[in-house]
């Protein structure tokens, strides 16, 4: 195999990021070592404060070429690190359909927009939600999965 070429180090632009650590560490101690997903995110501004998928892998694999045996072994892993369970897995974080209902509720006159109402959740399988509330009110839900 040959070497990966280097090139010297160039500076960039500076990076921020919107990643609340209490938040995120609550979030990480609500997984555990389940497979599962948690998102927070600042309904103000869209900003996202937390977001965790397990299981992981560890990213220093790639940071070279990774070995036959570590990308066979991530592939053929039963409980699928690879998959970002946040943005991949059939708990999606938003729905396209949810919108047009609630703009023909609005139009309809059936919804009013200052009227608060709650939704019941129906869980898939053996999901399991969880919840943190941060000081400024920001709710954290998380769904595990049994592995």
């Amino acid at each position: 195999m040959g070497k990966l070429q280097e090139e010297p180090y160039v500076p960039g632009n500076d990076l921020y990021t919107t990643i609340d650590l209490d938040l995120q560490r609550a979030a990480e101690d609500i997984i555990g070592d389940r497979t599962g997903a948690a998102v927070a995110l600042d309904p103000r501004t869209g900003e996202i404060l937390a977001m965790v998928s397990k299981p992981s892998f560890d990213p220093n694999l790639f940071a070279t070429r990774i070995s036959v045996a570590d990308w066979s072994g991530l592939l053929k892993d039963p409980r699928k690190p690879l998959t970002n369970r946040v943005i991949q897995n059939h708990f999606s974080p938003g729905s396209v359909f949810k919108v047009f209902m609630a703009s023909a509720g609005l139009e309809a006159g059936t919804l009013d927009p200052l009227q608060r109402s709650t939704a019941r959740v129906t869980r898939r399988s053996t999901a399991t939600p969880s919840r943190v509330t941060r000081r400024t009110g920001t709710e954290l839900s998380a769904c595990t999965t049994r592995s």
